[in-house]
This record gives structure tokens, C-alpha cells and sequence, in this order.
């Protein structure tokens, strides 16, 4: 087998983008939703305690689970914004796009639930014998299981983590928002790409780490 063939890895970061569907554009804000984010920094918020990660594509969609152990005051002030949000009307839960037997498409509700969509990017595993690495953006829902735990004497506890692809109304570009090197770089500053195209939940690339 070739190495130059081969990943490994992962990078330990996830940035969580809050976004805002202008009717045209989505458009990646701050935590609260008030002002637009230009840069990798403005991230709603950051996982960096990820012991694995599992990106499951069934296209269109993507979704992604992390092995991770973040569960401190930042991570609960996400989840109550992101996740755990009051539901008004129907008690539905949130699901994707379901295909019926007789081929018919329905779509999923989140019940009345005021939970904003998200832009995750995952710095993924890292080529063998070259500087790039796979970035995913995934366009969706922090699913509201996030977070569950079991507390055990004298074990660390480890909040579950997914989140849950939906289909883009839009293309959705991501330049300076992304990380691509140390200095923290943005892909705007590199003339690299990475957009999700609409209708699809999801990108994948390789892209320069330096």
C-alpha cells in the first residue's frame, strides 16, 4: 500500500458557527446571532477535547459523532442555546428527511423548537507524506441528545456529542471563518475553497495546514 494513500489521525478541533438564513444567503453569526462572523475566532464554540470522531455520510446528508470529553460551563451554555431550547406546539422530535414506501418525500419537524441551524468544521485526519489535511463543513442541528452522560466514582465523564446534517438552501462558502494552519490562517488568505453546495448538508476537501 501506498503511504502517501493512507490518513491518519485527527486534529482535536471542531469550531461550531452559529447561522443566519437571510432568505438568499446563510451567513455564519456570532454565539448570541447578533453580528456576522469573519473569522475562525467567532466560533459559537470550540471542541477540543475529542478522542474520536465519526463523520456517517448518507448522501445528501452527514451526520457526525464525536468521542469527546468537553463538559464545562462554556459546553452547557452552547447546548442550552444549540440543543436543549424549549419546544411550542406539537411534541415532535427533530428528524431529517424521511422517504416514504410509495416514494414520497417528508420532511422532519423540530416541533416548534427554536433551535438555530449550525456550520460545523471538523479538521479531520492528516495525510502520511504531504501537509494537507480533510476538512469537513457540515450544514445542520446539534441534536438534542448532546450532552447526555453517565457519572461513575471516579471516572471523567464523557457528554455525548452529534450533530445532524440538513440539506443547504443555499451554497454556503466558508473562507477566513476556517482555520488552516497554526497561525490560525484563513482560507480566504490561502486561495483555498471549501463550500457546501445546496442540497447537500456536507464538504469535504483536502486543504493545505501550513
Amino acid at each position: 500500500m501506498s503511504i502517501d494513500k493512507t490518513l491518519v489521525g485527527g486534529n482535536n478541533k471542531v469550531y461550531l458557527f452559529r447561522t443566519e438564513d437571510t432568505g438568499s444567503a446563510i451567513t455564519l453569526k456570532s454565539a448570541d446571532g447578533t453580528s456576522t462572523v469573519t473569522a475562525y475566532a467567532g466560533a459559537a464554540i470550540t471542541l477540543d477535547v475529542i478522542e474520536g470522531s465519526k463523520p456517517q455520510i448518507v448522501s445528501p446528508l452527514c451526520n457526525l459523532e464525536l468521542d469527546q470529553y468537553q463538559d464545562d460551563p462554556a459546553m452547557l451554555a452552547f447546548l442550552k442555546v444549540a440543543a436543549w431550547v424549549p419546544v411550542t406546539g406539537a411534541d415532535t422530535s427533530t428528524i431529517g428527511e424521511i422517504n416514504l414506501q410509495d416514494g414520497t418525500k417528508m420532511y422532519g419537524t423540530d416541533g416548534g423548537s427554536a433551535a438555530p441551524k449550525y456550520v460545523l468544521i471538523y479538521e479531520g485526519a492528516k495525510r502520511r507524506s504531504a501537509n494537507t489535511r480533510v476538512h469537513w463543513a457540515i450544514y445542520g442541528t446539534v441534536e438534542n441528545t448532546t450532552g447526555s452522560t453517565e457519572e461513575k466514582s471516579g471516572a471523567v465523564t464523557k457528554p455525548t456529542f452529534k450533530f445532524v446534517g440538513v440539506k443547504a438552501p443555499y451554497d454556503i462558502a466558508m473562507g477566513a471563518a476556517i482555520r488552516t494552519g497554526s497561525a490560525g490562517s484563513g482560507l480566504a488568505a490561502t486561495g483555498q475553497t471549501l463550500t457546501i453546495k445546496a442540497g447537500l448538508a456536507f464538504a469535504k476537501e483536502f486543504l493545505n495546514i501550513a
